[in-house]
């Protein structure tokens, strides 16, 4: 049936019975997507039988470099100023420093040989680098805007499948001598005199230029965020007979264009993958949770794609988690277009839904590159800039946190794990920056700061809030809640899922259990909205059970004063979101019925704006997203 927006999702049909699990309750096994060995960066992209035979890897500490080892990989990154590439060879941890990539990647190498040169002060090195200056000064290096992990938001859902059939053309590789005057030219132009000290200088703000668009090109994050992921998840996941870690290598492209092919979801490689095939593994069994570092957007076809994952994840009996990006916190649910409204909202009805759970934000992975963080021997170098922002940083989706989490309850109670009692992973990194005043400033542990109404807000939506402890290298996640009604269903209830209440007009269930009434009658926006809920909310989480915690009431007390109840709404622009807003702003101001005769034509302005790779804010002095979170703090 068509609704009055337009539009009708499509979410499928799954014809496969539900298999016997006879040996179901025997150990608790994890499966990791993502894409780990950069896939997508070489194209090498696959669905259906192909993609359902792809094998899985156990994961635990002995087998992590093995593991790292098996997704080694040769990245090619556009990287000169007309999109020349640069080629990385990539095949453990360490491979990922910077040091190692001066070692290792010729164009850094000459770099710092070109650095020692100018330092002896050779008069023809100086006179080469004005004559560069004059030629190329006018270039400025590419930067690409792409999220890791995130799945495409600027198309439908039929469009998914044609990411098969692309042919991506590689960046064709640069000469290093052509690409070096390319890069160092715009600083010498900038240069305030010709002497050897400031072309020193000019040399050497080229070098960590070249070296922050490697460590921060999409393509690049995508693998090491995935790296340093597994990493995180065999430190922290104590794997034994009864709980083990399985990865699979599965780009983002690749699991949207393959959940897209069928309407028959039997029919596809995610479903022989991951619930076919265990099932017939009597060695192995079925899989307990299934985790995907992936990013999604509130978009209709999101929203479809993610109704698809659900049906295969409530046929297995394991939830599958994701992450949400944070864009949709600077529209209301009150005032969404009425085609991403309907499709959500029609997603979050799904029977299914409860085996889904999409959480936020990010949670960094690692320190910055930097003199006092982690410094950097080739050269100096400090990865961290106002300029960047958040983008100077490494973060890890958000769904790793509830792996862990999930892993630590079920290792505490293989039988009976309690989902909700374990919420707190410590040890954590964090940043000190500078600020325009010269103040060290203590940047939370998240990509945004959630405050008692954005908190709100998340939860309003129906996913987990992830939360940053005022004071302390923590995070902590607010609920195990389903997208659906209810917490996150899996083998712990041990029943089906029913077809829940509509969302606006259900409940949330957060944490220990307490359910909290969505307060859609009230302007999402309104400062003070829904915070006394969110109050009642927080005073229900059971910190005593925490078994990462350890101080009671103590860090309930932590929690509450990390959520700062009178701060404004969190309305940090994403450039990304920017566009998404363009595109959802109607003459009408958003009227349904104004939309009702634009069906897919309504849906093609939707996305069009969405998935542009430029910058729009290259001459901002600070980053607006990292200007919103020091409002924040």
């Amino acid at each position: 049936m068509t609704d009055e927006a337009g539009f009708t999702p499509d979410f499928g049909t799954l014809t496969a019975e539900p298999a016997e699990r006879p040996e179901a309750a025997r150990r608790f096994r994890i499966a990791i997507l993502g894409d780990f060995s950069g896939r997508a960066n070489r194209g090498e992209l696959q669905t259906g039988a192909e993609l359902g035979a792809r094998k899985g890897h156990k994961l635990d500490v002995d087998t992590l470099d093995d593991v790292i080892g098996r997704f080694a990989t040769t990245l090619t990154l556009p990287l000169g100023p007309d999109g020349a590439g640069v080629e990385l060879r990539l095949s453990e941890l360490d491979h990922l420093h910077p040091d190692e990539l001066v070692d290792n990647v010729e164009l850094f190498e000459e770099l710092v040989e070109l650095r020692g040169m100018v330092k002896s002060g050779f008069k023809r090195t100086l006179e080469d680098l004005q004559e560069w200056g004059g030629e190329f000064g006018h270039l400025k290096l590419p930067r690409r805007r792409q999220k890791p992990g995130g799945v495409p938001a600027d198309r439908k859902l039929g469009d998914f499948a044609r990411l098969i059939g692309d042919t991506r053309v590689a960046p064709e590789l640069a000469e290093t001598e052509e690409l070096i005057r390319r890069i160092v030219a715009p600083f010498v132009v900038q240069a305030p005199s010709e002497d050897r000290a400031d072309m020193l200088a000019a040399v050497d703000e080229a070098l960590s230029a070249a070296m922050r668009r490697v460590l921060h090109d999409p393509d690049f994050q995508t693998v090491e965020a995935g790296w340093r992921t597994l990493d995180l998840l065999a430190r922290r996941i104590e794997t034994d007979g009864e709980l083990q870690l399985t990865v699979y290598d599965v780009a983002a492209e690749e699991f949207a264009a393959d959940l897209s092919t069928a309407e028959d979801l039997s029919r596809t490689g995610i479903f022989e993958m991951l619930a076919d095939r265990p099932l017939q593994d009597a060695a192995e069994g079925p899989f307990g949770a299934v985790f995907g570092l992936y990013s999604f957007e509130e978009t209709p076809p999101h929203a479809e794609l993610l109704g698809r994952m659900a049906q295969i994840a409530a046929h297995m009996g394991a939830p599958f988690v994701s992450a949400i990006s944070t864009g949709f916190l600077a529209t209301p649910k009150s005032e969404r277009h009425p085609m991403v409204a309907q499709a959500w909202d029609g997603l979050r009805a799904l029977p299914a839904a409860r085996y889904l759970g999409l959480a936020t934000p990010r949670f960094l992975l690692r320190h910055p590159y930097g003199k006092k963080s982690d410094p950097v021997d080739a050269f100096d170098f400090e990865e961290f800039s106002l300029r960047e922002g958040i983008r100077s940083l490494l973060w890890a989706n958000p769904a790793a946190l509830v792996a862990v989490l999930m892993g630590a309850t079920v290792k505490a109670n293989p039988k009976s794990p309690d989902l909700g009692s374990i919420m707190t992973l410590d040890d954590m990194p964090f940043h000190y920056m500078t600020d325009s005043d010269g103040d060290q400033v203590a940047l939370p542990c998240t990509e945004r700061l959630l405050n008692v109404n954005t908190a709100a807000r998340v939860v309003e939506r129906g996913y987990m809030p992830v939360l940053s402890m005022k004071g302390r290298n923590e995070v902590r996640l607010g609920s195990f809640q389903s997208l659906g009604d209810g917490m996150l269903s899996g083998r712990w209830d041990g029943a089906p899922p029913a077809r829940p209440a509509p969302a606006a007009a259900g409940a949330v269930s957060l944490a220990a259990g307490l359910a909290v009434p969505e307060p859609e009658a009230q302007p999402a926006a309104d400062a003070d909205a829904g915070g006394g809920d969110l109050d009642d909310l927080m005073a229900g989480l059971d910190a005593e059970t925490d078994a990462d915690a350890g101080g009671g009431d103590d860090d309930l007390d932590a929690l509450l004063s990390g959520l700062d109840d009178d701060g404004e709404t969190d309305a940090g622009g994403d450039d990304d979101l920017d566009a998404l807003l363009s595109g959802l702003d109607d003459d009408d101001g958003g009227d349904s019925d104004a939309a009702g005769d634009g069906g897919d034509d309504d849906l093609d302005a939707l996305l069009a704006d969405l998935g542009g790779d430029d910058d729009g804010d290259e001459d901002e002095e600070m980053d607006p997203e990292l200007k919103a979170l020091l409002e924040d703090l």
